[in-house]
């Protein structure tokens, strides 16, 4: 964006199609990872996310920018169903006494490779290019959306046919009465969501 338009404002409007569409999103990806075949959904979004990484290669010209706007967006929507569904996904792949070490494996891999993920990203980009880069992202998209085929386990746990979901906005409001009841939440929720904003 800053190569083909030199403007700060449309590069950090780039950052608020990062993060503004997991704040919309995410309430309703919630509600709907506990209606459908988790495994199926990372897959779904995997290869979706596939696909956006390589949006950005058509925003040759600041008129074609939209694309990689576009990319960005659906990247991040994707996340705000992805990553919902893969924590909520952990206590069905591995048995209740891992489910503790499972926890910490999820949040330190995550940690390790966002910063992993950034440097390897930077010295792709310096060394073949930010076209090559973004074929990489791509790929390991895919390459994510492939180990979720071949695992073999059920992501959801059984649920009984006559049980029924409550309305978003019910999930919503019994989602707070949570947090307000369980201070040690409330201040998981508080410090993450802090963060988001700064």
């Amino acid at each position: 964006v800053l190569q083909l338009t030199g403007s700060a404002t449309l590069a950090s409007l780039m950052l608020l199609c990062q993060s503004l569409p997991i704040f919309f999103f995410t309430p309703l990806a919630g509600h709907l990872i506990d209606r459908v075949d988790r495994r199926k959904l990372m897959i779904a979004v995997d290869l979706m996310r596939t696909a956006a990484c390589l949006l950005p290669l058509l925003a040759r010209s600041p008129a074609l920018l939209p694309f990689a706007y576009a990319g960005v967006v659906a990247i991040s929507v994707g996340s705000a169903y992805f990553e919902p569904a893969s924590q909520a996904a952990l206590p069905n792949i591995v048995a209740a006494e891992e489910l503790g070490p499972a926890n910490v494996l999820m949040g330190s891999t995550w940690g390790t490779m966002l910063a992993a993920g950034a440097a390897i990203g930077g010295i792709v980009t310096a060394k073949f290019g930010r076209d090559v880069s973004f074929v990489v992202d791509s790929a390991s998209f895919l390459l994510s959306a492939v180990v979720l085929w071949r695992m073999r386990t059920s992501f959801s746990e059984e649920r009984s046919p006559h049980h029924e979901h409550p309305p978003l906005l019910e999930s919503i409001r019994e989602t707070f009465r949570y947090a307000r009841a369980h201070p040690r939440v409330l201040a998981l929720l508080t410090t993450k969501g802090g963060y988001g904003i700064a």
